[in-house]
């Protein structure tokens, strides 16, 4: 059974959309107009760098010739942060604006890190898009692959990942229209142990203005089903085949706005969620198991 889920942020599709600035680090994307500059850290320790990846793992960049990552040869050091930056002006048109770039990942879980910030102000104080309420959708990399730091308890990405993913991170442009400029900020941080990682490499990166964004994803058939279809809360998920249940490994609660309201990680073959207190509506049930994933509708009735 293959089921749809709509969501209202992702791939520009016709009239609907524009595109604003690229940045493929190639040289061949500095169109007039259309080029996003992107600022690399100035410090001495920065280990951000434009150029061929030649590492064991980032070996090839996703177009060529170039990328952006920490460092073309060299393995990331330990007790480093280095960022590169960019900034989004005030000129806007009504609709969203999605940020897209390709990635992979080599960092050791929760204490190497990488953030994606914002601010406001000039760089005076930052936002990191992880936690942000404002965040209109975020997604394109593993559940496994995001999470907080050991220390600071800050979000962002971490762990391996080989395959590159393309990421994509909406905001609604009335939030951003306010605002004189926005500086977006990519840090990776490293804690006073090295582990022989690689670190993150980066490559397509662009910025559309648009109306709508659609993305189609099919389940891939675990197996499990939410019930009842429509209640004022309560709603149970279980297996509906007569073989071993898999272990559910996260559920996500997604509202029509496709935002991520509700994530939680149950470790168990069947598990029931509490939506009492959630806006009326209908709403997604992502269900992660250890070897697959369903999505399953629910209407909340008040």
């Amino acid at each position: 059974m293959k089921k749809i889920l709509l969501w209202l942020c992702l791939i520009p599709i016709g009239a609907g959309s524009q595109p604003y600035l690229m940045q493929n680090f190639d040289g061949t994307d500095t169109i007039p107009g259309q080029f996003l500059p992107i600022l690399l850290d100035t410090s001495a320790t920065n280990i951000w760098q434009i150029g061929p990846p030649q590492k064991a793992i980032f070996d090839s960049p996703y177009s060529i010739p170039n990328v952006l990552v920490t460092d073309t040869i060299n393995l990331i050091p330990d007790s480093t942060s280095s960022y590169f930056q960019f900034s989004y002006p005030d000129n806007f048109w009504p609709g969203l604006l999605a940020i897209q770039w390709t990635q992979k990942l080599d960092l050791a879980d929760s204490t190497e890190m990488g953030y994606i910030e914002y601010s406001i102000d000039t760089g005076s104080t930052w936002v990191n898009v992880f936690t942000d309420p404002n965040v209109y959708n975020f997604y394109g990399y593993l559940s496994q692959n995001s999470g907080y730091h050991y220390a600071s308890g800050e979000a962002g990405f971490t762990g391996t990942d080989t395959n590159w993913r393309d990421i994509w991170l909406c905001y609604p442009g009335s939030y951003f229209e306010q605002f004189d400029t926005t500086i977006f900020r990519f840090t990776i941080e490293t804690d006073t142990m090295e582990f022989g990682s690689e670190g993150w490499m980066i490559d397509n990166f662009s910025m559309h203005e648009t109306w709508v964004h659609t993305l189609t994803e099919q389940s891939n058939n675990a197996g499990f089903v939410a019930y009842p279809t429509k209640s004022n809360g309560a709603v149970t998920i279980k297996y509906a085949q007569t073989d071993t249940p898999p272990i559910i490994k996260e559920v996500q609660v997604i509202n029509l706005a496709g935002q991520v309201v509700m994530i939680t990680y149950p470790e168990t073959s069947t598990f029931e969620l509490d939506l009492s207190s959630y806006f009326a509506g209908l709403y997604k049930i992502k269900i992660i198991t250890n070897s697959g994933f369903d999505i399953c509708s629910f209407i909340l009735e008040k």
